[in-house]
């Protein structure tokens, strides 16, 4: 309220003209006496104040409504200095107890030689209020909607606490803020930025630190109002602040608090909140950064981690060679080359003719030292293009990418047996041992890796009771089966009177224990011979392009036997296995989708299974095929994955839900630390790129709850179940409830 000089003035008009101007007024009007009594109130002041003139007439009128701020005195007071006082921002009690916000002007009236009395004018002042809160509430939003404009762009954490600072000064039309962090091991606040340093920066960052603590304390915002009054004055000429916790998901990570030094500056209720919004947009962004960061370097001690285990999961522990999954996949690679470029690849198997009497004699030690040394012979005499691999034991594998014919890759291998004939010094001892070398080339031994091993394989054996240190695969030395050639002549008539029965072996859950699908394994019931495994024929239909055929035999007695199940309600899918010729097939997807039709089985109860190997032969067409496959609804599996571990290279690509692990990983994963390694590398690898997983060849309980720890998700072999005829598995599934040898996951 201000004071004005004025002149005195006279007695009030007595006239019917002026009392109707004066109850025409907007304003409230009141006439006073010397001591302050009410002698006359316009109609709009009693309006306004909500109390009748016959209850104010005579009574001290600023003494009833009170109006806030300081008049400097009585009004008697007023009256007798003679001056004019005014005030834009004060309250009147009203009757029903609220207050109304006015301005207002009080005017002493002089008669001649005395003072008579005054005029109060007062003005509702809400509207304007109402005006100015819009406005002020209108600047916030616009305030608060920058900020998160700013924060959605920004990617520096210091940026985002320095613009949520100056911004949340700014729009409370403050001087000074401070930021601080909370330091979770201590317990304390750190303070960690004021918007403009100055020579009372500790003394401000003091006060700042002070309310947040409260905050902190309450997590919820905190107003200090006429700090100079108080006990706990906040120092450094600060009359007054507001704080709010800086929280994120019930985490805290500091405070930030604003600061005034204006003594009549009070902070309000609206804007803690105006405040605590800007503080919960800085706090997601803040623990949104923190997080990139996190991950940032936890992804970067993942990809270490799976480097090393990829590492380790592909080489030797012992000789740092690459093991028989990474010969698979550089023997793999290599054949594709050769495909593309119309050239020869050997493959060369070499087995140590006296490894166990070294390890007898000297002991396992020296064995070890052994097959160090022999791995760096081997590397030395090869050039840096071939592949030297150990594949357990006292095995080698030798892949050379560019041999000419058998004849080069024999010079070879009699180089290395005359280089591996050299004496060892093994325990302070000279040791001399042999080896045994068998080759085997593409494309005349064998179209793929596993064929090709297979046969070098029995090269080896060849040349090892030979003892001519080298032997190259011949048809005529594979013993496999003396009856192969009457078999080929057979197969075509078995498949069209129907000799062949399917056998069911369940894939069981590691998770809940339960089978929903099997896999159809085919036979051969014959008339003399009785009943002939599938490796004794399969390679030759394939080799006699009768696999076709034998395919659809298969498909339409699985999904025939799939909807007898389903007619008697068991929701079984079944998996069927498909060669390399068959995904070569054109016409395989519209057999597939003529014979779901026709036994009206779902595409989703049958799975379909491939190898690795068949897959790589030709990536291009058999992405084609998949995807085909894919379009109408049926699963494909990755089957003997590891075998070929090509296609780790396309696995992203394959539009499959699956993969098979080899049960050549399973079955020694319990006792080989590197089959261990390859079987929890692989189901990461597949779980991360969204494929399931089935472990094959599951033998023991033991394997089972090791299978159920690395978060497998299927898992087939003798443990749970034989391959069953139908009628078998259905009665095996009936007794789901009193079989024992099936285990539950935990």
């Amino acid at each position: 309220m201000k004071p004005e000089s004025t002149a005195p003035i006279g007695p009030p008009m007595q006239s019917p003209l002026l009392t109707t101007i004066l109850r025409s007024l907007g304003d409230g009007l009141c006439a006073l006496d010397a001591e302050g009594r009410l002698l006359f109130i316009n109609p709009q002041g009693e309006l306004l104040l909500g109390w009748p003139a016959a209850e104010l007439v005579g009574r001290d009128l600023l003494a009833l409504v009170g109006p806030s701020g300081s008049l400097g005195g009585s009004v008697a007071t007023v009256i007798r200095a003679g001056e004019t006082y005014r005030d834009e921002d004060a309250s009147f009690a009203c009757k029903d107890g609220t207050y109304l916000p006015v301005s207002y002007v009080l005017a002493p009236l002089a008669a001649p030689e005395q003072h008579s009395g005054a005029v109060l004018i007062f003005r509702d002042m809400s509207p304007r209020k109402k005006r100015l809160a819009a406005q002020t509430s209108l600047v916030r939003r616009e305030a608060i909607l920058r900020l998160a404009r700013r924060f959605a762009a920004e990617s520096d954490p210091e940026q985002v606490l320095t613009d949520l600072l100056d911004e949340a000064v700014a729009v409370l039309g403050c001087y000074d803020g401070t930021l601080t962090r909370w330091d979770a091991i201590n317990g304390v606040l750190v303070p960690v930025r004021t918007t403009v340093p100055t020579r009372d920066d500790h003394s401000l960052t003091e006060a700042g630190c002070r309310v947040s603590t409260r905050a902190i304390e309450l997590r919820a915002p905190v107003l200090h109002n006429d700090s100079a009054a108080a006990a706990d004055g906040l120092s450094a000429g600060v009359r007054a602040a507001v704080a709010v916790p800086l929280v994120h998901e019930g985490r805290l990570l500091g405070a930030l608090s604003v600061i005034t030094y204006e003594p009549a500056r009070k902070f309000t209720n609206d804007e803690a909140e105006v405040l605590e919004i800007m503080a919960g947009l800085a706090s997601a962004v803040l623990a949104s950064l923190e997080r990139t960061v996190e991950l940032a370097e936890a992804n970067h001690e993942l990809r270490q981690a799976r480097d090393e285990a990829q590492r380790q999961a592909l080489h030797d522990g012992l000789t740092g060679l690459p093991n028989r999954t990474l010969l698979r996949d550089r023997l793999q690679q290599a054949i594709l080359v050769g495909e593309r470029d119309k050239s020869s690849v050997a493959l060369l198997i070499m087995d140590l003719d006296r490894f166990k009497d070294v390890n007898d004699t000297l002991g396992h030690h020296s064995g070890d030292e052994l097959l160090q040394q022999v791995g760096l012979r081997l590397r030395a005499a090869l050039r840096a293009s071939d592949t030297v691999a150990r594949m357990g034991g006292d095995e080698f594998a030798i892949v050379l990418p560019t041999a000419a014919d058998a004849r080069a890759a024999g010079r070879v291998a009699q180089a290395l047996v005359k280089e591996l004939e050299q004496p060892f010094t093994l325990a302070g001892q000279s040791v001399s041992v042999g080896a045994s070398i068998g080759i085997a080339m593409y494309p005349e031994h064998g179209a793929d890796a596993k064929t090709l091993l297979r046969h070098a394989d029995v090269a080896m054996y060849v040349a090892k009771r030979g003892g001519g240190g080298a032997a190259v695969y011949s048809w005529e030395q594979d013993a496999h089966d003396p009856g192969r050639l009457s078999v080929i002549g057979e197969l075509r008539g078995a498949i069209e009177r129907d000799e062949l029965v399917l056998h069911y072996q369940p894939k069981v859950s590691l998770r809940t224990g339960r089978c929903d699908r099997v896999e159809a394994l085919v036979r051969w019931q014959h008339p003399l011979r009785g009943l002939i495994p599938p490796d004794d024929f399969i390679p030759f239909a394939e080799q006699t392009g009768l696999i076709k055929p034998l395919t659809h035999w298969v498909l339409q007695a699985a999904l025939r036997q799939c909807r007898a199940w389903q007619d008697i309600g068991m929701d079984i899918a079944v998996g069927v296995n498909i060669s390399m010729r068959n995904l070569h097939d054109a016409d395989l997807v519209e057999q597939i989708t003529h014979l779901l039709a026709t036994t009206g089985v779902r595409a989703e109860a049958l799975k379909l299974e491939v190898t690795e190997s068949a897959l790589m032969t030709d990536p291009e067409r058999a992405l084609g095929c998949l995807a085909r496959l894919r379009a109408i609804g049926v699963e494909t599996a990755i089957d003997d994955f590891g075998t070929g571990h090509a296609s780790l290279s396309y696995l992203k690509q394959m539009p499959v839900e699956e993969i098979k692990l080899d049960r050549s990983f399973i079955s020694d994963m319990r006792t080989d630390r590197n089959d261990y390694t390859i079987v929890r590398s692989t189901i990461d690898l597949a779980h991360d790129l969204g494929l399931r997983v089935i472990a094959e060849g599951v033998e023991d309980q033991a394997t089972w709850d090791m299978l159920v720890e690395l978060g497998c998700d299927l898992a087939q072999g003798y443990h749970m179940s034989r391959p069953l005829p139908g009628a078998d598995l259905q009665q095996w599934l009936a007794a789901d409830a009193s079989r024992r040898a099936l285990p539950r996951a935990a």
